[in-house]
């Protein structure tokens, strides 16, 4: 890359700079928690046993907080223009602006480092449940292209918990950029370009940590949310004259018991068609409690309903959903089926003369709402038709 073709005059000056952490808005839902990070240098005669070379610094520490979405270095892979600047130079802007770039990025972290080899910095950084990780970088100075870092490291534990503290030792790694041996400035390009590789144990170093890392959360996480209780009932329908069970069920485990007021309101039935349940009580250390409602077999024919709903719950819990159930009562009576109407039939006069007409009248056993015909037929007896 065209970076890579400059010849580069390097002092290795990056001293102390004021802390510069720049912010991205964050998703309104994400619980937000403070650590203290602090950096110790150890670059000392058991971290390079051939000896520490004069001048021997960390540079200005730069990285970001960021989500799982971007990986700004790793080793294996090879380093971007941003990063083979930090290893050769401490060269800080082009890589604070890989990580400002990026969509999944909470905030940039830039901080000096004050003391040489054995330098210091502490600062505090802002993380959440949806950016919980953090990657650094520093130049180990004066040297070709090594530099020591953390890429992604999380701040939650396997089980999605904040950690109290989480300590990092850090190693030397080779950007592999550019060629050399000796703590030196000035080497040729490495070509074609190498991967970033961890170098402790081999060359210059032995296999004890050049620095450290240190994450204190100095900040409460925030309280686990408050378990909702919801209620359902079983048989539903339920057939009168039979109990009918209603459980409340907790979103989490309580450790201790509590008690879920309830209220019971008639719909179509009446308040005597069912009994009484006020409360349901959930153990400590388990999710459900049940209650009973019994139902009267009544004269009614009709299916019946009413409503068990939470009443005013205690500050253990909250309510979820449902937070009512309708229950129906399934009337178990037989309706009875009215009689359906006939109908007679009678001629007058009769007998009649002849050449005289006769009438004919229908009579129903029961007035129908609406109009009916009634088909006749005429057969012929002795007469003629």
């Amino acid at each position: 890359m065209q970076l890579r073709l400059l010849r580069r005059w390097r002092f290795g000056l990056l001293l102390v700079v004021p802390v510069a952490i720049a912010s991205f808005p964050s998703p309104a839902a994400a619980q937000t928690v403070t650590y203290q990070v602090k950096f110790e240098g150890n670059w000392t005669l058991a971290s390079t046993p051939g000896g520490v070379v004069g001048g021997a610094h960390f540079t200005t520490l730069i990285g970001g907080v960021h989500g799982s979405g971007v990986t700004f270095w790793a080793a294996g892979e090879q380093a971007s223009a941003g990063v083979e600047l930090v290893a050769e130079l401490g060269s800080t802007p082009t890589f604070r602006s890989e990580v400002q770039a990026s969509s999944h990025t909470l905030s940039v972290i830039q901080e000096g480092v004050a003391g040489g080899g054995t330098g210091t910095a502490t600062f505090n950084i802002d993380v959440t449940t949806t950016h919980p990780l953090v990657t650094l970088l520093s130049m180990i100075g004066p040297s070709p292209d090594w530099f020591v870092g953390v890429s992604g490291v999380s701040l939650l534990d396997g089980s999605n918990q904040w950690r109290e503290s989480h300590v990092v030792d850090l190693f030397p790694y080779d950007a592999g950029t550019e060629d050399g041996t000796e703590f030196t400035l000035s080497n040729d390009d490495t070509d074609p370009q190498g991967v970033i590789t961890r170098i402790a144990g081999t060359g210059k170093f032995s296999n004890v940590r050049m620095a450290r890392l240190t994450f204190t959360r100095t900040t409460p996480p925030p309280p686990p949310p408050t378990p909702s209780v919801s209620l359902s009932a079983s048989p539903n329908p339920v057939d009168e004259g039979q109990p009918v069970t209603v459980t409340a069920q907790l979103s989490e485990v309580l450790a201790n018991s509590v008690t879920i007021p309830l209220e019971l309101t008639a719909g179509s039935a009446e308040a005597g068609d069912f009994g009484a349940l006020a409360s349901i009580t959930i153990s400590g250390g388990r999710t459900t409690g049940t209650g009973t409602i019994p139902t009267v077999d009544d004269a009614d024919t009709d299916d019946e309903t009413f409503t068990v709903s939470l009443g005013t719950l205690p500050a253990e819990v909250t309510a979820g959903n449902p937070s009512s159930v309708e229950v129906t009562i399934r009337d178990g009576d037989e309706k009875p089926v009215p009689p359906t109407p006939s109908v007679s039939l009678a001629v007058s006069p009769n007998p009649v003369d002849e050449g005289q007409p006769v009438t004919v009248t229908a009579r129903l056993s029961e007035t129908l709402a609406n109009s009916v015909t009634i088909p006749l037929e005429l057969t012929a007896g002795s007469a003629e038709a």
